[in-house]
């Protein structure tokens, strides 16, 4: 009896591996969501990349200079977050924990270092799982995105003081905080630690995000 309750043990634990454990398809929706993520900021880089400079060759600041190239900019931050919104959400992995809990009661003191056995495993195959995803473009996304908010802050800071004697334009930098933390925040959902990733790229411009009033943005990257 003893020894078919230690084998039931290592049977549970083993189809909890192989539930935890990456599959083509799982691996096939990460890269999925990756690419539909990247798709979405690359085309919003390929419009701050064409607004903002216009924006720095702006001599005679005025509302007719650059409350269209700022209203640009704004509206590719809204549509951006708006796309991410409607890419369905990563699989999660949480389930194979809770299902490790349950066998570990179920099988009793008896079989506790056979099931620990197969939380190793669970453990194991959930951090390979994270390993492919990381491989698969979290990386690049958190530069994508910590190229937007680099951009950002160096085009605007140096002349911040002008656009907020614009009340439109000032009205439209208000909104800058918001999106922004939508866009963090919604693609963290989908590549989750990509937010991680980012606040160890912005270092450089902290400060300068500090003075865009981007409060939300630096609670949310933990700066």
């Amino acid at each position: 009896m003893f020894f078919s309750r230690v084998a039931a043990a290592f049977t549970m634990g083993s189809a909890l591996f192989a539930s935890a454990a990456p599959t083509p398809y799982a691996r096939g929706v990460e890269v999925d969501v990756k690419v539909q993520v990247s798709d979405v900021l690359n085309e919003l880089i390929s419009v701050t990349s064409s607004v903002l400079p216009q924006l720095s060759a702006v001599t005679d600041i005025t509302e007719e200079t650059v409350l269209p190239l700022v209203q640009q900019l704004t509206d590719a931050l809204g549509s951006a977050a708006s796309a991410l919104g409607g890419i369905p959400g990563a699989p999660s992995v949480s389930g194979a924990s809770s299902a490790v809990a349950g066998a570990t009661s179920a099988a009793g003191s008896v079989v506790s270092s056979a099931t620990s056995v197969a939380s190793s495993a669970v453990a194991s195959a959930t951090s390979a799982t994270s390993t492919i995803t990381s491989r698969d473009g979290k990386e690049e996304v958190a530069q994508l995105l910590s190229t937007v908010l680099t951009d950002v802050s160096n085009t605007l800071n140096p002349i911040l003081g002008d656009l907020n004697k614009i009340p439109a334009v000032a009205e439209l930098l208000k909104t800058l905080s918001p999106v922004l933390n939508t866009v963090l925040t919604t693609v963290d959902g989908l590549l989750p630690g990509v937010v991680s990733l980012v606040s160890g790229l912005v270092g450089p411009v902290v400060d300068l995000l500090k003075g865009l009033g981007l409060g939300d943005v630096l609670s949310l990257l933990g700066l």
